[in-house]
């Protein structure tokens, strides 16, 4: 004879309920074919909207390395499966980059649009699938 918890568990993993899976996001950013530090990289979905999910909107920053991993917004490494645009930051004082929560006085965006336009990512021409099997690489199309 089945259990009420057994037969309420069933029921549960029946239907997909319960937590999503999450995929590791990491690559690198160049720009001019160099590694690109202080960079913020934010992946948002196809459809973004007030309903989207926080295991479907992603962000991370380039190290020293031009290297990044993605967290989702609820804090937790990776992403949902699905396809993403990616927008980018890089505010610059003086030629200098600043750390994810920084943004001193003077700071100046970088990072043209469209691949900053972070109120319409659907506007960024670099995408992505997550899962991917392969580390990105993204080159951002501005002068050093």
């Amino acid at each position: 004879m089945i259990s009420r918890f057994s037969f309420a568990l069933a029921i549960l993993t029946a239907c997909g309920c319960g937590k999503p899976t999450l995929y590791p996001v990491i690559g690198e950013v160049k720009i001019a074919a160099k590694p690109a530090p202080g960079v913020r990289v934010y992946f948002a979905p196809g459809t973004l909207g007030e309903a989207t999910p926080s295991t479907r909107i992603g962000f991370g920053v380039t190290d020293a390395d031009g290297r990044f991993k993605i967290n989702c917004s609820s804090g937790e490494e990776g992403l949902e499966r699905g396809t993403y645009h990616i927008t980018f930051s890089r505010p610059l004082v003086r030629g200098k980059s600043f750390g994810a929560s920084e943004r001193p006085d003077g700071a100046v965006e970088s990072v043209p649009p469209p691949y900053s336009d972070h109120k319409n990512p659907g506007n960024s021409p670099v995408t992505a699938s997550v899962p991917s099997t392969a580390s990105l690489v993204l080159e951002l199309p501005i002068k050093q």
